[in-house]
């Protein structure tokens, strides 16, 4: 279910697992695609990140080995690291 609102859903979902959540969340699963939306969602996950104290789990899930398309994702991997990493 939570896959099918994240991926029809017009605005940023949050994902909680388990029945009871308390206040924050003590780590942030952050997706990366190429999209020029992977900008909010660093700025907004670095937000919720010092918000909660946090840690930021950066992922990207590739199904090529395609040198043109792998080698962009993990440039911009290392960036939004080293961004997070400064925005401490």
């Amino acid at each position: 279910n939570a896959w099918k609102v994240v991926k029809s859903a017009k605005c940023r979902v949050i994902t909680v697992k388990g029945k009871a959540h308390k206040r924050g969340c003590d780590k942030i699963v952050l997706p990366l695609d190429l999209t020029k939306e992977t900008r909010e969602k660093v700025l907004k996950a670095i937000e919720y990140a010092k918000r909660f104290n946090s840690t930021i789990h950066v992922i990207s899930v590739l199904k090529t080995d395609d040198e043109f398309i792998v080698n962009p994702i993990k440039r911009q991997m290392k960036q939004v690291k080293s961004f997070i990493e400064k925005s401490f």
